[in-house]
């Protein structure tokens, strides 16, 4: 049986592949060994898959080409479509809550010293890439000026929606995990 199996691959490679096109017709797409040359390097030698030619044209795996620009590709069954994004680092240059929000306080400090008062309060989320090609990202939140009753980190985690929560802060600081790259912005 195995044998079968693999004398049918072969068969394929050596003929050419039919494949089924979207409306249910037949073509037949030849399997050619074309060699791509990306700024003097070959990066054909890298491919995972084959090089097809059907009408004039070459079909080439988006993976295998994105892999060659350091790029991830991801599908998204649910919505269909193909995601293109940037590699991310093996290890993330900010992975704790207390760095994020270290970060967080200097950038205060030195955006707005003259805000800073014993009633300030800083609140916090760390957002995990849930939608395909996001970065992971840490948001430290400020109001500088409360009443003793108010826990602004209590009513972060009480939001369902953050854009309301926003109305309630005065700044947010934004630390993208991957990089290390802040920024802030002021919220009213």
């Amino acid at each position: 049986m195995r044998k079968i199996i693999i004398m049918l691959i072969l068969s394929l490679y050596i003929m050419g592949l039919t494949v089924l096109s979207a409306d249910s017709s037949l073509i037949n797409a030849n399997i050619v060994n074309y060699s791509i040359i990306v700024d003097g390097y070959e990066i054909t030698r890298d491919f995972d898959n084959f090089i097809l030619s059907y009408e004039d044209r070459t079909y080439i795996s988006i993976r295998d080409v994105a892999k060659c620009f350091n790029k991830n590709v991801r599908w998204d069954g649910k919505y269909e479509m193909i995601y293109i994004t940037n590699q991310r680092p093996e290890k993330e240059i900010v992975n704790l809550w207390d760095t994020a929000l270290t970060i967080g306080k200097a950038i205060i400090n030195e955006h707005f010293p003259n805000r800073i008062t014993e009633s300030i309060q800083y609140a916090g989320i760390q957002e995990h890439a849930d939608h395909i090609g996001a970065r992971k990202t840490f948001f430290v939140y400020v109001t500088f000026e409360t009443d003793n009753d108010f826990d602004l980190q209590n009513s972060l985690d009480n939001f369902t929606n953050i854009k309301d929560f926003e109305k309630l802060a005065d700044v947010r600081v934004t630390i993208y995990c991957d990089n290390g790259e802040t920024s802030f912005k002021e919220l009213r």
